[in-house]
């Protein structure tokens, strides 16, 4: 299967940052990348690049992450995140997969890193979705169901289906924040896939 990449990036400003590298697997050409940067207690911009196939991936252009600080945590929808089969397939099935790298900012030391371990992820339901007899799978469907993002997890699946399809969902980034975690920009990479 041919897979399509997407990469976002995040910025914000605040007492922290936040950053995500791509993993080494990001450079599979089957992967989707987002690179996330923003900054705690700010606003953030997302950027990203779509390299489109028959099965690609998209996600927002911007996301507001809010403000937090040291010992507590942010929450933020990441905004819609697409997957767009176009191989006609009889019966299509597709996963899509998602993974963060850690946050960094300054010289990386560990002060100055927010784990991938700290970061979590929830899909929540489908926001919508075309395509004849299309049967999906939310990878998290509660926020309960959240999971840590530092190895690939299942964000969202086709499970049946008929020709040409699209599922969207708005997933949830939670990410806490280490009492010892110094003020500045933290970047880093949330990585979509699908395949």
């Amino acid at each position: 299967m041919l897979a399509g990449r997407v990469r976002m990036v995040v910025a914000g400003v605040a007492v922290l940052v936040f950053a995500v590298v791509a993993p080494a697997y990001a450079e599979d050409p089957d992967d989707v990348d987002t690179t996330v940067t923003f900054m705690v207690n700010s606003g953030t911009e997302t950027t990203f690049e779509v390299l489109s196939g028959p099965l690609s991936v998209s996600a927002p252009e911007s996301v507001a992450l809010g403000d937090s600080g040291p010992s507590s945590s942010i929450t933020s929808t990441l905004g819609t995140v697409t997957v767009t089969d176009m191989r006609a397939l009889m019966n299509p099935t597709w996963t899509a997969e998602v993974s963060s790298t850690d946050f960094t900012t300054g010289s990386g030391t560990a002060g100055e890193t927010i784990p991938a371990e700290d970061v979590a992820y929830w899909s929540g339901p489908q926001t919508s979705f075309s395509g004849m007899n299309t049967i999906t799978a939310p990878g998290q469907l509660n926020q309960s169901n959240r999971v840590p993002i530092h190895e690939r997890k299942p964000a969202f699946a086709l499970t049946s289906g008929r020709g040409n399809n699209s599922v969207s969902w708005n997933p949830t980034l939670v990410i806490t924040i280490p009492d010892a975690a110094v003020a500045g920009e933290y970047t880093g990479t949330v990585t979509h896939s699908a395949a």
